[in-house]
């Protein structure tokens, strides 16, 4: 008899939904902060201009739906011409924005510092902590495998150098963004030299 209604009592609680959790991108301009809840006015393509030998950046907004999302990663595919040539993706550079708690002039969680998603030292992926038994393994802050609420957003901040012989004209791309428990998602990334 108990186990019949622990059964019963499981099965009602399970959500009965078939809707799979879901990443929504939304492109920002460098110049916009975003929180962390509330809506995200952006856009579905990612459009900047760069002269030869600048860097130029853009914001992704990274938000959960239909549930938590795990070990969400990003990456930067090369910026191409239609004619061939190229920017490679070692002149793009993604980071997080770490969300930190401000007490005084705008309370509330702000996205400030910049966390790299590759260590420009040693090349290697800068992993978001983990607690385990004996306590937290890592580095305060990461980049890499960092999980997502439902209904939160997370801003990535993405820095293009575009190369000093750059030929003239437009370079497209695509930022990609992956989780471990959902579809990978793309922004269409459109570069003017």
């Amino acid at each position: 008899m108990r186990l019949q209604i622990a059964v019963l009592l499981t099965l009602g609680l399970a959500p009965m939904t078939t809707e799979a959790v879901a990443i929504k991108l939304h492109a920002l301009p460098p110049t916009v902060r975003a929180r962390q809840e509330g809506t995200v006015a952006g856009a579905d393509v990612v459009e900047i201009s760069a002269a030869r030998a600048e860097f130029e950046s853009f914001q992704v907004v990274v938000t959960a739906t239909e549930g938590n999302l795990r070990g969400v990663s990003a990456q930067m595919s090369p910026l191409k011409k239609e004619t061939g040539e190229s920017i490679p993706a070692k002149n793009v550079t993604c980071y997080r924005e770490v969300y930190i708690p401000i007490r005084y002039s705008s309370p509330g969680l702000i996205a400030d510092p910049l966390v790299p998603f590759v260590n420009p030292y040693t090349n290697e992926r800068v992993p978001e902590p983990r607690w385990r038994d004996k306590g937290m393994e890592g580095a305060r802050f990461g980049a890499v495998g960092f999980d997502l609420w439902q209904d939160r957003h997370q801003p990535l901040w993405v820095d293009v150098e575009v190369p000093k012989g750059a030929a003239p004209g437009l370079y497209t791309g695509t930022l990609e963004v992956r989780a471990q428990n959902a579809e990978r998602a793309t922004v269409p990334v459109r570069l003017t030299v």
